[in-house]
Protein backbone atom coordinates (compact mmCIF):
# COMPACT_ATOMS: atom_id res chain seq x y z
CA UNK A 1 0.00 0.00 0.00
CA UNK A 2 2.90 2.34 0.38
CA UNK A 3 3.31 2.44 -3.59
CA UNK A 4 -0.48 3.72 -3.87
CA UNK A 5 0.59 6.34 -1.07
CA UNK A 6 3.46 7.36 -3.38
CA UNK A 7 1.38 7.58 -6.66
CA UNK A 8 -0.69 9.46 -5.38
CA UNK A 9 1.85 12.11 -4.10
CA UNK A 10 3.39 12.10 -7.46
CA UNK A 11 -0.28 12.48 -9.14
CA UNK A 12 -1.04 15.25 -6.70
CA UNK A 13 2.42 17.10 -8.12
CA UNK A 14 2.24 16.91 -11.50
CA UNK A 15 -1.36 18.33 -11.63
CA UNK A 16 0.02 20.69 -9.15
CA UNK A 17 2.86 21.61 -11.59
CA UNK A 18 1.80 23.60 -14.33
CA UNK A 19 2.12 21.74 -18.12
CA UNK A 20 3.95 24.81 -19.38
CA UNK A 21 6.98 24.36 -16.59
CA UNK A 22 6.98 20.42 -17.54
CA UNK A 23 7.55 21.28 -21.65
CA UNK A 24 9.97 24.11 -21.41
CA UNK A 25 12.19 21.32 -18.68
CA UNK A 26 11.47 19.10 -21.79
CA UNK A 27 12.92 21.10 -24.17
CA UNK A 28 16.14 21.58 -22.14
CA UNK A 29 16.69 18.27 -21.76
CA UNK A 30 16.10 17.58 -25.98
CA UNK A 31 18.64 20.68 -26.38
CA UNK A 32 21.35 19.11 -23.98
CA UNK A 33 20.78 15.26 -25.77
CA UNK A 34 21.06 17.09 -29.29
CA UNK A 35 24.20 18.70 -28.39
CA UNK A 36 25.95 15.75 -26.31
CA UNK A 37 24.77 14.23 -29.99
CA UNK A 38 26.91 16.53 -31.67
CA UNK A 39 29.94 16.96 -29.57
CA UNK A 40 29.66 13.04 -30.05
CA UNK A 41 30.09 13.01 -33.68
Amino acid sequence: MRTVSRWKRIKLILDFTPVCILKKELEVIRNERTKNKRTEY
